[in-house]
């Protein structure tokens, strides 16, 4: 049994990330599309869909948890670290080019 359990994680991820993908680009084109959309454009039946994410909203969420690990992986830390401060307290830290390049 543990031979056939990677395989069908490995599936199930494949199809998250396709659901994901799907809902980003069918959402950029018509936020008001429907979940029976995504799922068609993802390649998975509704079922499928709803077996990862609960309801459309839930969907949304994990799409902003992915672009929000998306940008983090982008930056380098000090430029996150830079940036938490200034959304935080909406003051401009001191030198903030010098703490850049650190």
């Amino acid at each position: 049994m543990a031979a056939t359990a990677e395989p069908q994680r490995r599936h199930a991820r494949a199809n998250r990330r396709r659901i994901l993908d799907a809902a980003r680009e069918t959402l950029s084109a018509d936020p008001d599309t429907t979940v029976e959309d995504i799922a068609r454009g993802a390649g998975v039946a509704r079922r499928t869909l709803y077996g990862h994410f609960a309801n459309r909203d839930a969907l949304l969420e994990a799409l902003a948890d992915d672009a929000v690990r998306t940008l983090r992986q982008a930056f380098p830390a000090p430029v996150r670290e830079l940036a938490v401060e200034l959304l935080s307290d909406g003051q401009r830290p001191r030198q903030p080019t010098a703490r850049i390049r650190q």
